[in-house]
């Protein structure tokens, strides 16, 4: 990689399936509806967005490589433009995906299989990836351990560092870490956020002893502001409200709130738009935060979030795409057989010439021990031998041909 930094995301990335359907059907078990496909994962969606915007970006992830996800990954980083350099590709790992049950777009379930959680961390590589980079951002789909790491690597090499809560029981991993550790940002949404702070034993008797009620984010006092950030150990937490907007919560005790971003038009999916605000600060931080002690502008910022989850809330899938080609795992998996039928000839090729070159060897063989007499003998077997070889490997690239037609006719 040259000497320009990049932004790193660390995280999850993997296949989403997006199962949606209308509100009236849901009390229906086999619901009629819409089902979608498209690339994601926490980490990939803010990576995903940050090339859109421009962004030089760098994403530590894990894939099989063997298997649909990781192929289909490894495929759209490359069409954006985002650099794998770092992608941990094991094929012990589990397939990577996320199917969310969505009703008139919002978000009711999800059930998650991400391999990131599988392995170690390498050390080395990590340190690398930090060290030449202007600001972190994690997902919380990294266990704890691997979350510390991070974290303090990212303090090591005084780099910002900013969290995703990712989901309710995956946003408790923040609480591990070393209490001598801080962070920048953690961004959670309003569902996260309370059962994060319900959960929280400390955090649970504070507000229980001041009578003060948790889930009343926008009444909190100046002091239970400051509490929970630096319980947290968060320089700035981010809550997430959906149609109303988002919360700036600061270890000074201050707050900031932000009204929703106006959508022009219908919005047809709110999946990805958490992803999209983290992914506009971090932008901001990249552009602004030029020396250590400086505090961030967050109605600047907000300019920046605005434009990014403007575009998110306007597509079905959960982060946008600079490529010119659809972003749809069934589109890698049609180049990849196209890709496949193309090596197949190639190969067929090579085996033309090798037969060809055989059946020449074997004829001046024959030649050899049965004389001149011999020569129409010896080239008709080399025709017929040959004859034969090429009608064999057309019929078995006619076949390979029909499956590739047959995959694409299925979808």
């Amino acid at each position: 990689m040259n000497n320009e930094q990049y932004i790193l995301v660390i995280g999850a990335a993997h296949i989403d399936v997006f199962a949606n359907y209308e509100r009236e059907l849901s009390s229906k078990i086999d619901k009629p509806g819409k089902i979608d496909f498209s690339l994601g994962g926490t980490a990939f969606n803010i990576a995903a967005n940050l090339a859109f915007g421009q962004e030089k970006t760098c994403l530590v992830a894990a894939v099989n490589p063997n298997k649909i996800s990781g192929l289909c990954v490894l495929a759209s980083l490359n069409a954006r433009k985002i650099n794998s350099e770092f992608i941990v590709q094991n094929t012990n790992l589990s397939e990577g995906a996320y199917v969310a049950f969505t009703q008139d777009g919002d978000l009711v379930s999800a059930v998650t299989q991400t391999p990131i959680d599988e392995i170690n961390l390498d050390e080395e590589s990590l340190v690398n990836a930090i060290s030449n980079a202007s600001i972190i951002v994690a997902d919380c789909n990294l266990n704890s351990f691997q979350l510390t790491q991070v974290i303090n690597y990212a303090s090591k090499y005084r780099k910002p560092i900013l969290v995703a809560g990712v989901s309710e029981s995956k946003a408790e991993r923040i609480k591990f870490f070393p209490d001598d550790l801080e962070i920048d940002v953690f961004s959670v949404n309003y569902k996260e956020a309370v059962h994060l702070f319900a959960g929280h034993q400390e955090l649970y008797e504070y507000f229980v002893s001041n009578g003060e009620d948790l889930t009343t984010v926008e009444a909190w006092s100046n002091s239970t502001i400051q509490k929970v950030c630096s319980r947290l150990r968060t320089k700035y937490l981010i809550i997430t409200k959906g149609k109303d907007g988002y919360l700036v919560l600061s270890k000074a005790g201050n707050r900031c709130s932000f009204p929703a971003v106006h959508v022009a038009g219908k919005i047809v999916s709110s999946s990805g738009a958490g992803d999209s605000l983290l992914a506009g600060i971090a932008q901001y931080y990249k552009i602004y935060n030029t020396n250590h002690g400086w505090e961030p502008n967050w109605i600047r910022c907000n300019g920046i979030i605005e434009r990014y989850v403007n575009h998110v809330l306007c597509i079905q899938q959960a982060s946008p795409s600079n490529a010119t080609d659809s972003d749809s795992p069934l589109h890698f998996i049609e180049q990849m057989l196209c890709q496949e039928k193309e090596k197949h000839k190639s190969k067929n090729y090579q085996v033309y010439l090798f037969s060809f070159l055989a059946v020449l060897a074997i004829s001046s063989i024959i030649l050899a021990f049965w004389g001149k007499l011999t020569i129409p003998i010896a080239v008709l077997l080399s025709i017929i031998i040959f004859a034969t070889l090429l009608i064999y490997n057309l019929l078995s690239e006619e076949s390979f041909l029909k499956l590739v037609l047959n995959s694409k006719d299925n979808k």
